[in-house]
């Protein structure tokens, strides 16, 4: 079966498609520049003439294969008839079988050999003509393939193979002129970009060009507010605190004074944490801290002493002021005025002058009348006030007592009539213990008292006093001035945002 149709090797297969072309009798001119169509168009056909035989030969191996496929069905129908067959005849049929497929094997390999040749003429089929070389006459270049190693039936070309053509290389010199040239000219536009800043063209070819911008611009900004900064009032919060409570406050020589919620001023007196803000920082202050029986206590305050926040821009100063006795007497009186006492009740008398005078005086929400009603303007002295009973509507007097309950002293408050001005502030103060002024009484006086030192206390010694000199005019000027000054550094915060905004503007833009 397999011998009846005796299959062509490959071997056989290229040297027919040779000789049908003619390839072995052909030979190039060496000048002849037509010889090089010739040889394309002897590729051209020789690849078509190898597809049509690649077509046999596949149509005769379906052929054998379907030949095959029947004599293997008639082979079974015979071992099935006749199970008797002699050994021998077994044998030769197998070994008929496997011939085919070693026939089949090398049919196949031929078959894809064959495809491998045609796509590599193909390959060469489409390259350009090769160009003549400018280094001889009558002699021309070639493309010049590396086989591969893996193809043993592939030789290789030796440079002796080679002796009679010129190998041209691609010449890259253009190109490579033209790049530099580029790459010159887009390094003198990127360096003209950046101002020559070395430190920009880095940043562009890192990739954090942006970033570099960002904090830049974030610097000059910071700069420039620095030195606006610095250009500026700067002000500052004054904090006091010590002893003893409510002790006089002056800055400057004045009083300070602040608004209290019900619209009514008061002085600044010495408390846990007296607080007095937006004080110029440049400029030097002078602080006072007086108290009756205490030596005062003066403090300079320069620029350099106040403390700058970490953040920038806030300024702050704090005193502790407390403030000594001025003798041993002065801080045990003190001493007994301040400790609880329910035996013993003192008084005292106050003293309140006002400019302009007639003010009228109100102790803890009782007008301040004589024993017939009539109310006391100001300036006057009183040690007892009178407060009418509800009930009877009978005046009743009260004595103006010290020791009251402590930081629960009396309220007194100041105001000049609608006649006098109904633009006039008014004012408002707490009478506490320690805000008395203990006047020392003579031998005299306390022999007619029959003072007894072992049993009596040392606030019987005292002539308890209080005076408040209170200067409307000079008030409603403070008020007035605290106003403008609050203005005026509104104004100029407001200028100092906008200059910034307009700065932060023109460095963005840049």
């Amino acid at each position: 079966m397999a011998d009846s149709k005796k299959k062509k090797t490959a071997d056989e297969i290229v040297e027919e498609a040779a000789s049908e072309m003619g390839v072995e009798d052909e030979k190039v001119p060496e000048s002849d520049e037509s010889a090089e169509d010739a040889v394309d168009e002897a590729l051209n056909d020789a690849s078509d003439e190898e597809e049509e035989e690649e077509e046999e030969a596949a149509e005769e191996a379906s052929d054998d294969e379907d030949d095959e496929d029947e004599d293997d069905e008639a082979e079974a129908e015979e071992a099935e008839d006749d199970e008797d067959e002699d050994d021998e005849v077994e044998a030769e049929e197998e070994e008929d079988d496997e011939e085919e497929e070693e026939e089949e094997a090398k049919e196949e390999k031929v078959a894809a050999k064959s495809k491998k040749s045609k796509s590599d003429k193909k390959a060469k089929a489409k390259k350009p003509a090769a160009k003549k070389s400018s280094g001889g006459k009558g002699r021309r270049t070639v493309d010049i393939f590396q086989p591969s190693e893996n193809d043993p039936d592939v030789s290789h070309l030796s440079h002796d193979d080679l002796s009679d053509f010129d190998v041209e290389e691609e010449s890259f010199k253009p190109y490579f002129i033209g790049g530099v040239i580029t790459l010159i000219v887009a390094a003198a536009i990127v360096f003209a970009a950046a101002g020559g800043d070395i430190g920009k063209i880095q940043a562009l070819f890192r990739g954090d060009l942006r970033e570099r911008e960002i904090a830049e611009a974030k610097r000059q900004e910071e700069e420039y507010r620095k030195i606006q900064l610095e250009k500026l009032e700067k002000f500052g919060n004054l904090m006091i605190q010590g002893n003893p409570q409510y002790a006089t406050l002056m800055l400057d020589g004045e009083v300070q004074y602040g608004q209290t919620s019900s619209g009514e001023w008061r002085a600044l007196r010495l408390g846990p944490s007296t607080a007095f803000q937006n004080i110029k920082v440049k400029q030097p202050h002078k602080i006072q801290v007086m108290a009756p029986g205490y030596e005062p206590l003066v403090q300079d305050l320069t620029e350099g002493m106040w403390q700058e926040s970490p953040a920038g821009g806030q300024f702050a100063y704090q005193l502790t002021a407390n403030l000594q006795p001025s003798s041993l007497e002065y801080k045990q009186e003190m001493d007994a005025r301040l400790a609880p006492d329910t035996e013993n009740e003192f008084y005292g008398s106050i003293t309140i002058n006002t400019t302009p005078p007639g003010a009228g005086v109100v102790i803890n929400n009782t007008p301040v009348t004589d024993a017939e009603g009539n109310l006391l303007p100001t300036p006057m002295t009183i040690d007892r006030y009178y407060v009418k009973d509800e009930k009877t509507g009978k005046l009743e007097e009260r004595l103006v007592q010290v020791d009251t309950v402590l930081d629960k002293g009396h309220k007194i408050q100041v105001l000049l009539p609608p006649a006098a001005g109904a633009d006039k502030p008014k004012f408002v103060t707490s009478l506490e213990r320690q805000m008395w002024t203990c006047t020392w009484k003579d031998e005299d006086t306390l022999k007619k008292e029959k003072f007894d030192a072992e049993k009596d206390t040392i606030q019987k010694k005292c002539n308890y006093t209080w005076d408040l000199n209170l200067d409307f005019n000079a008030l409603e000027g403070y008020i007035k001035r605290r106003a403008e000054e609050q203005k005026r550094i509104e104004e100029q915060n407001k200028k100092f945002e906008e200059e910034m905004a307009k700065k932060r503007k023109e460095i963005r833009e840049k």
